[in-house]
């Protein structure tokens, strides 16, 4: 119930899409592409071959 009710608080958020879709199995999806922000501090520096990801 807590992850609908933050779910709703996202949607009407101006610029918000939904996207869906219907999966091979016959289940279904949804995304909110809304605004995000990510901020990071104190992680170490990585090697000019290796870059942090965020999924």
């Amino acid at each position: 119930m807590r992850e609908e009710n933050e779910l709703a608080g996202v949607l009407p958020a101006p610029g918000a899409t939904l996207h869906t879709a219907e999966l091979a199995d016959g289940a279904s999806a949804a995304v909110i592409v809304s605004r995000a922000a990510f901020v990071a501090a104190g992680l170490p520096v990585l090697s000019a071959d290796k870059v942090y990801e965020l999924w």
